[in-house]
């Protein structure tokens, strides 16, 4: 008795287990938050290095950006800005706070660094929309 209680034991906890890590793989709304993220980290990426190309891809045609200080930059500015080598952002701590087949809205901290001897932006908390065009994510907003 004591062996099948052992055996019916173990037998659940991996079963347990087995369930945990499929749900957490399967879960649509993991999958979505990972390729918004990976989005975000593309377009920030671009950013620093005036990469057009990938920008032109990840921000919809009416993107703008909202600055800690509350002035925009629209899309349009956002392709005439120079390269800033050496700056990186980091996102962590993301949460999926809305989504719809077509859209969604994710709200996560940045963490900036800067070129050596130049002063990063400011870090905080930020929140992006995004819409689903023609088959794929774009990012329409981003703001403080």
């Amino acid at each position: 008795m004591k062996k099948l209680t052992l055996l019916l034991a173990l037998t659940l906890s991996l079963c347990a287990c087995g369930t945990s890590n499929l749900t957490s793989s399967s879960d649509p709304n993991q999958a979505l938050l990972s390729e918004l993220i990976r989005l975000t980290d593309r377009f920030f990426a671009s950013s620093y290095s005036s990469d057009r190309t990938a920008q032109n891809e990840v921000m919809a045609n009416d993107f703008v950006m909202t600055l800690t200080n509350g002035r925009t930059i629209d899309r349009s500015r956002m392709l005439t800005l120079p390269s800033r080598p050496g700056f990186t952002t980091t996102v962590t701590n993301p949460q999926l706070v809305s989504s719809t087949p077509d859209s969604a809205t994710v709200s996560y901290t940045e963490v900036n660094g800067a070129a050596s001897g130049s002063q990063p932006a400011p870090s905080g908390r930020l929140a992006a929309s995004y819409a689903r065009r023609d088959g794929r994510w774009q990012i329409t907003s981003i703001g403080y």
